[in-house]
């Protein structure tokens, strides 16, 4: 389990972290930097992204690149790397905004800053006819009708570049030696980019490293935004009246489960940890005899008084052979296979109560559920 800074969303509040269980089945993306201890969730993670320096600032020009549709394709026929580059994505917010995002070339826009950025709860990719519709091609482009109509978010790598190529507005051609704020302007210049393993550390000199995790709890650090919404406030020492600091937490229920399962499992299924087995032990009377049946009942009020627990039955059906979803009505069922029957869910091990023929006592076998050996129980 790990903890990671994270997105507060629309709870708000400055801070959020996470608890994560760490998993390649989770569906959140984390990045970590092992030098200096930083953890985070890609959706808020940060890294160096450099400054590439391509010589000093030239003169804008403008050249033909026929049939590039694509920032690979771009950077290869003209011989740029693909950190030279520009590229723009369009969005258009939950009320009707349009919004121009530029990040440099070899980097992707994290939609979850992007909606930070631009003070969106929701976005979406622009349709082809809404770009049209300002005057644009379905590439980077710079013209000033755009900078009018458009809500042009700029990433804080593009400041740091010189000499970038961009999409010049028209089929066919790009402008090379693009430079900001010499030839575009920006109303916000914010981190927009995701994360992603292999990245340079903003905090040391190591690399990222990505895993997945699965979530199980969460806090936020909400402040007085929700005090100051409804004037919660308190007297302090000096009898002034302040806002109260507040502060809130999430288990997620529906996912522990999941969690447990990914972490203790093998190639039979589930083993559940003492910490949340519904039981410690499966006491299983294999057969109907009647010394099997009273040894079981004996064994099980002996544990329970232990301390120890076992499936919550009444005496009486122990005594008629069910024992979980095994049932008389199937006493020839072996051990071997009423075993088979519990290894979708097993806890911490199982103790199976039977009888040889000629055997004048039961013999109770205790089989740990995390060994394949078995051992007697008196």
């Amino acid at each position: 389990m790990i903890v990671v800074e994270s997105d507060p969303g629309m709870i708000g509040g400055s801070t959020a972290h996470e608890f994560m269980l760490v998993t390649p089945s989770g569906e959140d993306r984390l990045i970590l930097d092992e030098v200096s201890g930083y953890t985070a969730n890609a959706e808020v993670a940060v890294f160096d992204k450099g400054k590439p320096n391509f010589g000093e600032p030239a003169p804008i020009e403008e050249v033909a690149t026929p049939g590039c549709t694509t920032i690979e394709e771009v950077a290869q026929y003209l011989g740029v790397p693909t950190a030279q580059t520009m590229k723009a994505v369009f969005y258009v917010t939950e009320d009707g905004r349009f919004i121009f995002a530029v990040i440099r070339g070899d980097l992707e826009i994290n939609e979850t800053k992007l909606k930070k950025a631009v003070g969106a709860a929701e976005l979406r990719p622009a349709r082809p006819e809404e770009i049209r519709a300002i005057g644009a091609v379905a590439r980077l482009r710079l013209s000033d009708r755009i900078e009018r109509d458009g809500h042009r978010r700029l990433d804080d790598s593009i400041p740091n570049m010189t000499n970038g190529v961009a999409g010049a507005n028209k089929e066919g051609y790009h402008l090379k030696n693009v430079n900001y704020p010499r030839d575009f302007s920006a109303d916000v210049v914010a981190d927009i980019a995701l994360a992603k393993g292999g990245y340079k550390s903003a905090f040391s000199d190591g690399l990222l490293r990505e895993v997945h995790g699965i979530e199980v709890g969460n806090i936020f650090k909400l402040g007085t935004k929700y005090s100051a919404a409804m004037n919660a406030t308190f007297l302090d020492e000096e009898g002034k009246e302040r806002l109260l600091i507040m502060g809130c937490y999430g288990i997620g229920v529906g996912r522990l489960l999941a969690a447990v399962v990914e972490a203790h499992h093998d190639e039979d299924g589930i083993i559940f940890p003492i910490s949340v087995a519904p039981y410690h032990v499966h006491l299983v009377p294999i057969g109907k005899a009647e010394a099997v049946m009273e040894e079981a009942e004996r064994l099980y009020q002996e544990w329970t008084q232990a301390g120890i627990e076992g499936p919550a039955r009444r005496s009486e059906r122990v005594r008629r052979g069910e024992v979980q979803r095994l049932r008389s009505d199937r006493p020839s069922r072996s051990g071997n296979r009423q075993r088979a029957d519990l290894t979708t869910g097993r806890l911490r091990g199982e103790a199976s109560l039977g009888a040889r023929a000629g055997d004048r006592a039961p013999e109770c076998v205790f089989h740990p559920a995390l060994s394949g050996s078995s051992v007697g129980v008196g």
